[in-house]
């Protein structure tokens, strides 16, 4: 079995209403983006296409390879 879970996914279709689509329409805008705190602290996105992949992956995943491991 393969647990999977998502963070920070971002791409086509994306609601509009979540930071990394604000961040973008900003820097567009040619406005600033946000910086709460003491701007030290840091975030990672992916990319749908990424996600996809990595699902992909996962389904494809021989087990038996672990010899009962599970990593």
């Amino acid at each position: 079995m393969a647990a999977l879970r998502f963070f920070t996914v971002y791409g086509p279709g994306q609601r509009p209403d979540l930071a990394i689509h604000k961040f973008v329409a900003r820097i567009e805008a040619g406005k600033p983006v946000p910086v709460f705190g003491d701007g030290e602290t840091g975030r990672d996105y992916t990319y749908v296409d990424d996600i996809v992949a990595g699902i992909l992956g996962a389904l494809d995943y021989d087990f038996s390879l672990t010899a009962g491991a599970p990593f």
